[in-house]
């Protein structure tokens, strides 16, 4: 008598079936890769929040010591802000902050224009956290460059003037109470859908 049904030794996934189990694991795939993504840009959140809170205690330590902010005396009275495209304010800035000391090459004399006479070391910076030039970047995107943004109250005045401040995808300005503050751009991403993070300090 011929067998009505397949011998199970030999049946195999039918087409159907392949093609089921290939979606299944491409969702999973998507599902886990934009989890890895959103904990990376959360970690590198976390990271620029972790430096800009560091440049604002250092300074803030110089402050202590000196009983002025980490400015150049040509600054003195004004309320000096540097950015992106102020490397030698920058520079000037960290280097004192570092004790005289260019994190880069620490080896190399520097003479910053921000005055620590002490030498005093208020700040360490890995080298995998700065540029060439001993500048902090922001980690969430070393790709453009892009260094913190700084104010501080070189007036004395105990108010800093026209200071953005964020919630997720909004900044406004306003005045605050302080000395120092910083703050940087934590987007990674472009478009029209796409939505600015910061972070600040304090």
């Amino acid at each position: 008598m011929k067998r009505l049904f397949r011998d199970r030794r030999y049946a195999s996934f039918t087409l159907v079936e392949l093609l089921v189990v290939i979606g299944i694991i491409a969702i999973l795939a998507s599902v886990l890769l934009g989890a890895g993504n959103t904990a990376l840009k959360a970690a590198l959140r976390t990271k620029a929040q972790t430096m800009a809170t560091q440049i604002q205690t250092a300074s803030s330590s110089y402050y202590n010591d000196y009983g002025a902010y980490p400015i150049p005396p040509s600054a003195a009275g004004t309320q000096p802000q540097y950015s992106t495209n102020d490397v030698g304010d920058w520079e000037n800035l960290i280097w004192a902050l570092c004790g005289n000391v260019n994190p880069y090459s620490p080896n190399t004399a520097v003479s910053p224009t921000v005055p620590n006479a002490r030498a005093i070391q208020y700040l360490s910076l890995s080298r995998s956290a700065i540029d060439n030039n001993g500048i902090p970047v922001n980690p969430i995107a070393p790709s453009v460059g892009s260094y913190f943004n700084i104010i501080l109250d070189g007036a004395y005045s105990g108010i800093l003037t026209n200071v953005p401040t964020f919630s997720p995808g909004t900044m406004t300005t306003g005045n605050i109470t302080g000395g120092v503050y910083l703050w940087a751009n934590c987007n990674s991403s472009s478009g029209a859908s796409n939505v600015n993070w910061w972070v600040h300090a304090p």
